[in-house]
């Protein structure tokens, strides 16, 4: 790893070459960085306000420290300055806004020309893709130093500037594009003023503990998403509207044919127990819809982080996260009405592949806690005639009457499992395979509604390639059943086109390209915001119930977690004003 990240920096010149700027050799005995005429803050008086909050600053045995070291040398000798300017520049590249939330206190530690300086490098290591991969690589092990170095920089006077960053004026952080009212703009502006990175981090670590959890193995916010209640309950509404058109006989006939044959399973309810509508915002401020989907994916997770969210920021208590009238507890129950049902819960299952390698566990973990109920992977179970059996704890073979579907079919696809998905099995499946399948991207092009972009089978298209040659832009090609945005490309390219063999392109479809803007104001420059609406659909009801949402953060063309691994970016929660 260090062999690795020296050459790295070695291609930006950050290793003592010939280029390395004076000041970055100056001051071998420790010297004091500061601007002229301005108070400077003495390394050693850093050092030891760190030491006297109790956070050792940068452990040698830590192997973030090791791995980063090489990076010393390019601030001259491994001393006091040299090494902590070292470190903010990792930080830099690791956590952008450091630097932005740190402006006044850093030009006083490193003086303004200098802080300038490293900018410029935190810049250049950030756009090389392969020092920014080692860099990330221990991003990780770069949070108690950096809550050292704030920690230290708080006892001398020099608090994070939260004011300054939710007035917009951090240097990185340009117009936001999509205006939102006032009442949402006021929202934010007091989420901004609130923010520190230790609360962010007191935030993660408050949430792994309700989840059940060490940690949450993705990326998760800094911010939730203030959208304005009107919105959430149109888009609730259209989401309604489209849950219907899936569940239409003439369309479940054209689904179900293009279902694989090994997903086939018999007994599929007219609707499914669980639907999701995800929508993206345009510059107009309207939400078109992206893709929906027949699965139960995070209910448990989204309705934790959004309280985590309010209580570690001391967000107003009148925000709400639950749609329907529902509070937490009536949440639970329902879900424990839809998942468990009538049955004990020693004979419910939460059924995963390698449930403890997903990064969805920390949902696996509170879902199964709020409902008594135990994770079991797929590969385990036991098929006698055409039941199932798990093993509990004590290796007593237990019956499985209802099964809390949470298997990708990817995942599984085409190996040798206990059982087939296409046996009649006297289970109940919650949520149903085929469902998996029929309300998924399969779906879009027989959509009728305005929410909806044009979309099409990719084998059903005519001169495909011309059409995307000259309209390169416009375009965005998807696989039907593909999940986390595998496969996707934005936008569609003619290399792209040919890279799909013709007899796989009635696996995907081409949709109207929509421009999605950002409007969510950052110290890291406008962010994006995808939007979930998730529903639970009882098997008495005509409709499903809108219960909570998802949010998606980031900056980039896809807006899944693992495209979005950076700071103000990643899974998010939904508030709103009732």
């Amino acid at each position: 790893m260090k062999r690795q990240a020296l050459a790295a920096l070695a291609c930006l010149g950050l290793l003592g070459m010939p280029g390395l700027p004076g000041w970055a050799m100056e001051a071998r005995s420790g010297a004091v960085f500061g601007p002229e005429g301005a108070p400077a803050i003495d390394v050693a008086a850093l050092q030891a306000a760190i030491e006297d909050v109790g956070a050792p600053l940068f452990s040698a045995e830590d192997g973030a420290a090791q791995a980063l070291a090489g990076l010393e040398s390019s601030f001259g000798a491994p001393q006091a300055p040299q090494a902590m300017a070292a470190r903010v520049l990792a930080i830099a590249v690791a956590e952008p806004g450091f630097i932005d939330g740190r402006q006044a206190a850093l030009a006083r530690l490193l003086g303004e020309s200098r802080l300038q300086v490293l900018k410029a490098k935190a810049a250049a290591l950030a756009a090389d893709k392969s020092a920014k991969a080692q860099i990330w690589a221990v991003r990780g092990r770069l949070g108690p130093d950096m809550e050292a170095l704030e920690l230290g920089l708080a006892r001398l006077g020099a608090p994070w500037d939260g004011a300054r960053l939710a007035a917009g004026e951090a240097e990185s952080a340009p117009a936001v594009l999509g205006a939102v009212p006032d009442e949402i703009a006021a929202l934010r502006a007091d989420f901004n003023a609130r923010y520190t990175p230790a609360l962010y981090r007191r935030f993660l670590h408050l949430l792994a503990s309700r989840l059940g959890v060490p940690y949450v193995p993705f990326r998760v916010g800094d911010t939730p998403v203030f959208l304005p209640k009107a919105e959430v309950d149109q888009m609730a509404r259209d989401g309604q509207n489209l849950a219907l058109q899936v569940t239409q006989p003439n369309y479940l006939q054209i689904a179900d044919a293009a279902i694989p044959e090994e997903f086939r399973t018999p007994g599929a309810p007219d609707h499914p127990t669980f639907f999701i509508a995800d929508y993206n915002r345009t510059l107009d401020g309207n939400w078109p819809l992206v893709e929906l989907q027949g699965f139960a994916s995070l209910f448990g997770f989204q309705a934790v982080v959004a309280q985590a969210y309010m209580d570690v920021f001391g967000l107003d208590s009148g925000l709400q996260y639950l749609l329907g009238g529902l509070d937490m507890d009536g949440y639970i129950a329902l879900l424990r009405q839809v998942i468990v049902g009538d049955s004990d819960p020693a004979n419910v299952v939460l059924m995963e592949f390698d449930p403890l390698a997903q990064k969805t566990y920390p949902d696996l973990a509170v879902t199964a806690q709020w409902l008594g109920i135990p994770i079991v992977s797929v590969a385990n179970v036991e098929k006698d005639g055409n039941k199932l059996y798990y093993r509990d704890d004590q290796r007593r073979r237990v019956r499985i009457e209802r099964i809390f579907n949470r298997i990708i079919p990817d995942e599984v696809k085409g190996m040798d499992l206990p059982f087939k998905f296409t046996d009649a099995l006297d289970v109940t499946w919650v949520e149903h395979p085929r469902w998996y399948f029929r309300a998924s991207k399969l779906a879009l092009p027989h959509l009728d509604h305005p929410r909806v972009p044009r979309t099409r089978y990719l084998d059903q298209v005519e001169d495909l390639e011309r059409m995307i040659r000259k309209k390169l832009a416009r375009y965005v090609i998807k696989p039907m059943f593909s999940f986390a945005g595998h496969g996707v490309q934005v936008p569609a390219t003619p290399e792209g086109v040919a890279r799909i063999p013709r007899d796989e392109r009635w696996q995907y479809v081409l949709q109207e390209f929509v421009d999605f803007v950002p409007f969510i104001p950052t110290p890291l420059g406008p962010t994006k915001a995808e939007v979930r609406i998730l529903y639970v659909w009882l098997k008495e009801e005509v409709l499903p119930r809108p219960v909570t949402t998802l949010a998606r953060i980031g900056r980039e063309a896809l807006m899944g977690v693992s495209a979005n691994d950076f700071p103000w970016a990643g899974s998010s929660a939904i508030l709103w004003r009732p």
